[in-house]
């Protein structure tokens, strides 16, 4: 609810800004988590294909394939299961990327707020 200082000078009430930044930011910070800077992508996709290399190992030598650390690596990379992860990755990096924009809107929204009733309440002043 508006207070009425914010309903004289036709400003969003800061309680609605903030609470529309908080659900924001619930969707956005797992992502922010995996994607944003020191994020998590690295270290889990490093994970991951460690994880399909040993697969690639066991399958080759179960089936008595040649073993080499060129075609564990290719393998791991071409597993199914890390390319539909990274295909998963790509799609959170696009909402990541969007909804980061969206909280960036939101903040500047909640500047320019502050920015307008600094010059509301110094005109007021000015016209006394």
């Amino acid at each position: 609810m508006k207070s009425p200082l914010e309903s004289r000078a036709e400003v969003d009430a800061l309680d609605t800004l903030h609470g529309r930044r908080r659900t924001l930011l619930a969707d956005l910070a797992p992502l922010r988590a995996m994607h944003g800077a020191f994020g998590m992508f690295d270290p889990k996709r490093k994970a991951l294909v460690e994880s399909m290399k040993v697969r690639a190992r066991l399958r080759l030598t179960e089936t008595g394939g040649k073993v080499t650390d060129a075609i564990i690596d290719a393998e791991a990379h071409c597993d199914p299961q890390y390319q539909r992860w990274l295909d998963e990755q790509l799609t959170e990096k696009v909402k990541y990327i969007h909804l980061e924009a969206q909280y960036d809107e939101l903040v500047e929204l909640i500047r320019n707020r502050e920015l307008s009733l600094q010059i509301f309440n110094a005109e007021v002043r000015l016209a006394r």
